[in-house]
């Protein structure tokens, strides 16, 4: 068993093995801890113990509870654009976890979002996030910072605070790190302003568990169901509905490629296999170029990305075309919440 598969039975698996129980229950000591450090940490943010740094523009946070996954990316990007629209100027603060592009300073989410969304800009620093370094972009006008990964950020003062949750595996085996995929209880969903409940399409039973328990947690968090949305094929800029009936190798470095292969079955395209690598990995020409070969002898005709991942692709040429699926999060029913929201929270007083 590869590190990968080990994780995701460990964090994931319904009914994981005798030896993954085992390593859960030796794990679940450090796990206790992490979540303990997260309630405090919370605790002393509330009562003005932790300072906050109060940013001279409006503040969107977005983030999740769990590891990787549930559609940071493609949501920053619905509000970027919605932001672009509407005569703002966002701009984008990453943690950077992935691996940077050269000469850009930013990762591969950073180059996507800034590639998907002309007039937005990424700032890749953690000093930043901290309310330490230069700030002085957050003075100019019409700026919004988006927190890109930012739920747990309490440092920063924010007037939205979005949290996703994926319906297709939300809360993992319910323990934090290490034993599971929280990065905290999944009672800190109180602090959501917004909860977008993200592949509720696909998933509608348990999205509507999700919703239930996410009342329960945080009755005044408004609580959205949302969808993948497919809006372009990147590189040669063909509509998604293109891929019916294409024979494609997938190649993904992301939180949940199992979501990204649904999304491509559920265009229509005949998915011939799928090279999957570690989330935000960077793998050497030599791996692309392999995983090239075995889409190749298997006769697909198109090896295919995430938008997130297109920017790591290198531009040597390979037996077959490479293209980019982008999506975006979408609301399902309800949209006009999620323009009301960040209107309202762009148009907030700043304190003084």
């Amino acid at each position: 068993m590869n590190r990968d598969s080990a994780v995701d039975s460990l964090w994931w698996a319904a009914r994981p093995g005798v030896g993954v129980r085992l390593l859960r229950v030796f794990l679940i000591p450090f796990a206790l801890w992490v979540a303990g450090v997260a309630r405090l940490r919370a605790w002393g943010y509330r009562r003005g113990t932790l300072t906050t740094f109060h940013a001279p523009c409006p503040v969107i946070a977005v983030g999740n509870l769990t590891v990787g996954g549930t559609g940071k990316t493609p949501f920053v990007r619905r509000v970027a654009t919605w932001l672009v629209r509407h005569g703002y100027r966002p701009v984008v603060l990453q943690r950077g976890y992935g691996a940077e592009i050269p000469g850009r300073g930013i990762d591969e989410e950073g180059a996507s979002l800034e590639a998907s969304v002309p007039g937005l800009r990424v700032i890749r620093s953690t000093e930043l996030r901290a309310g330490g370094g230069d700030w002085s972009f957050a003075t100019e006008p019409r700026v919004v910072v988006l927190l890109d990964d930012g739920f747990q950020r309490q440092s920063v003062r924010r007037d939205l605070n979005v949290l996703l949750v994926d319906a297709s595996r939300p809360f993992g085996n319910g323990w934090t790190l290490p034993a599971g995929p929280l990065r905290e209880s999944v009672a800190a969903a109180a602090r959501a302003d917004l909860i977008v409940v993200t592949r509720a399409d696909a998933h509608p039973e348990e999205a509507a568990d999700v919703v239930d328990r996410m009342r329960a947690l945080s009755p005044r968090s408004t609580i959205v169901l949302a969808r993948h949305a497919p809006t372009a094929l990147v590189r040669s800029g063909a509509a998604p509905e293109s891929l019916r009936g294409r024979k494609v190798w997938l190649l993904s470095a992301v939180g949940n490629p199992a979501a990204f292969e649904a999304t491509v079955t559920a265009l229509g395209a005949s998915v011939l296999g799928h090279s999957v690598f570690a989330d935000h990995a960077d793998p050497p020409f030599v791996a692309w170029n392999a995983a090239a070969k075995r889409a190749h002898a298997a006769g697909a005709d198109l090896l295919l990305t995430t938008g997130k991942d297109a920017p790591k692709i290198p531009a040597a040429t390979f037996d077959l075309p490479v293209d980019a699926l982008e999506v975006q999060v979408e609301p399902i029913g309800d949209g006009d919440a999620f323009d009301r929201l960040i209107a309202t929270a762009v148009a907030a007083e700043r304190p003084t």
